[in-house]
């Protein structure tokens, strides 16, 4: 039996950043080598971020749940997200 299952549902994950994280993390999604890899939208992870700052537009933090998405997606095996074993 191994660790990790191979069920293909969907759980919730909740997390809660200091503003100026997600202000860093929209400097590092504007800066990004691979900026294309998230601005496409087809990454099968989807964050919602609750920014209420003021030194980011609407679609400044969408780019942000875009890289959080990317950032996700990109560290764990493929295989995971297509459910093969």
């Amino acid at each position: 039996m191994g660790l990790i299952g191979s069920s293909d549902g969907k759980t919730a994950v909740n997390l809660s950043l200091p503003e100026q994280v997600v202000e860093r993390i929209h400097y590092e999604a504007k800066h990004h080598d691979q900026k294309r890899a998230f601005n496409r939208g087809d990454i099968p992870v989807s964050p919602s971020v609750q920014y209420e700052g003021n030194k980011l537009t609407d679609e400044q933090v969408e780019l942000v749940e875009r890289y959080i998405s990317y950032m996700l997606y990109d560290s764990v095996p493929r295989k995971y997200f297509r459910g093969e074993e």
